[in-house]
């Protein structure tokens, strides 16, 4: 008898176990199927706030080019004018309406510029998707790819204060694609400029190190902006991740957030590594390092 009790009890507990299962694999199913709509309703609104954000950048500069561009027309149609009547020719006047005329002219070709180097970051996403993103590594010096990248920014924002510190060394080799690194660390000085005031520095800084017996350079962007909250740090590496809380500074254009995704598959496929340390209030570092030739 207490034999077959317990064969009973043992069935019986079986039993319960089998009729329990269904359940709690039924309710692993939903929690998942929850997961995963909560993951594609993120992606749907990220991707949607991203084609938003794509077609104002894209549409926006448009309007003002189209503006100076008639601008410049009715500034040449006036020389074409004044020109025509004047005997002698009043060269100092000529040359004032000529300077007047390249303004219009220089701002279209600094959007021009803008709108490619938009265009081609989303090709170079499309690029690294689907594994086709060339990388032509070679010997240069990333001394004079930093001094390349710096000169120009001064000269397209000669308002602003770019610091330039460098080693001693005139020459630093690496072996990387110079347009692709010095594509990253425009990335770096484009946003330390475009988060920070008029009034606040960018600080460019490379260094030489040594990590685990090896020699590497290091190059790092300082500004002292608005910063970035620490629960959004590890995000903004992700493609067309923007950080919402942050504005950018002096009418800058916001851009289509791949530029530090773009930094990061540079560096990496480069045998480097990316990085950042930022608070609120207190600005941004973002950082990488390539090994030395």
């Amino acid at each position: 008898m207490g034999s077959s009790h317990k064969r009973r009890t043992g069935t019986k507990t079986l039993v319960q176990a089998i009729e329990q299962e269904p359940a709690q694999n039924g309710a692993s199913e939903e929690i998942a199927l929850q997961t995963l709509e909560r993951a594609l309703q993120e992606t749907r609104e990220r991707f949607e706030s991203f084609i938003s954000t794509a077609g104002h950048e894209l549409r926006t500069p448009l309007t003002t080019i189209k503006g100076n561009a008639q601008l410049a027309l009715r500034r040449l149609a006036k020389i074409q004018r004044t020109t025509v009547r004047q005997e002698p020719i009043d060269k100092e006047a000529l040359m004032t309406d000529l300077e007047r005329l390249q303004q219009p002219l220089d701002y279209i070709v600094y959007r021009v510029d803008m709108q490619d180097r938009m265009i081609s970051d989303l090709l170079d996403v499309s690029r690294i998707q689907s594994g086709k993103l060339a990388i032509s590594a070679r010997s240069c010096n990333l001394r004079l790819l930093v001094q390349n990248v710096v000169n120009t920014a001064r000269q397209q924002t000669p308002e602003r204060q770019i610091h330039l510190n460098l080693p001693a060394e005139e020459e630093i080799p690496i072996k990387a694609d110079p347009e692709r690194v010095e594509q990253a660390i425009n990335i770096f000085l484009s946003n330390a400029l475009k988060f920070s005031t008029l009034e606040q520095q960018v600080e460019v800084c490379l260094t030489l190190e040594e990590n685990q017996g090896q020699r590497i350079a290091r190059l790092q962007v300082q500004d002292h902006g608005t910063g970035i909250p620490a629960d959004e740090q590890e995000r903004i590496w992700d493609v067309s991740y923007r950080v919402k809380e942050i504005q950018v500074q002096d009418g800058s254009h916001v851009g289509l957030g791949l530029g530090l995704f773009l930094c990061r598959t540079i560096i990496e496929r480069q045998q480097g590594q990316v990085g950042m340390c930022s608070a609120p209030g207190e600005g941004s570092c973002f950082w990488f390092i390539l090994p030395l030739e």
